[in-house]
């Protein structure tokens, strides 16, 4: 595959199976903690990728661009 068709392929990043089952379980609470969660995306690149796409999308119509785990946890639980 040549090095121009393989960067212009979207870039998929595989989520840990630990990660996820963790974050399925604490936002399975009643009331989730936003540390934990804040913790629990921070293990995980892909997680924390996908978590500030969703809150820079324009359903969440920011002021501004969302940058960091803590203020896009904040904003999707808004």
């Amino acid at each position: 595959m040549e090095l121009q068709a393989l960067l212009a392929q979207p870039l998929v990043l595989p989520c840990l199976p630990r990660a996820v089952a963790l974050l399925m379980s604490e936002l399975g609470q009643a009331e989730p903690n936003l540390r934990r969660l804040n913790q629990l995306f921070g293990t995980d690149p892909a997680l924390a990728a996908r978590l500030l796409q969703e809150a820079n999308s324009p359903a969440f119509a920011a002021q501004r661009q969302i940058s960091g785990i803590p203020e896009a946890l904040a904003l999707l639980d808004a």
